[in-house]
């Protein structure tokens, strides 16, 4: 009986640590391989970074582009400059 309680004690202790994941796992990722190992017209959106979706495109094929799921200011990508106002 006391190994059951030890055991169950152990069970809830290592599930109560476990989440459901960072914050950087949320959310759509701005970068995704097209007709890579999923097959032709296919997305595999799960890259944060172009050079992650790149290496990985190496390995599996197909080419990479960004998400057509978000919008740019979600991507990261810079804004048009303005020109600095003249003095």
């Amino acid at each position: 009986m006391r190994t059951i309680v030890v055991a169950a004690t152990l069970a809830v202790s290592t599930l109560a640590g476990v989440g459901s994941g960072d914050a950087q796992s949320r959310g759509p990722k701005p970068w995704c391989i097209a007709n890579g190992a999923f097959g032709p017209d296919t997305l595999d959106c799960t890259y944060w970074t172009f050079k992650q979706c790149t290496d990985s495109a190496r390995g599996a094929g197909g080419f990479c582009i960004e998400n057509p799921r978000i919008g740019s200011d979600r991507r990261g990508l810079p804004t048009t400059q303005r020109p600095a106002p003249s003095r």
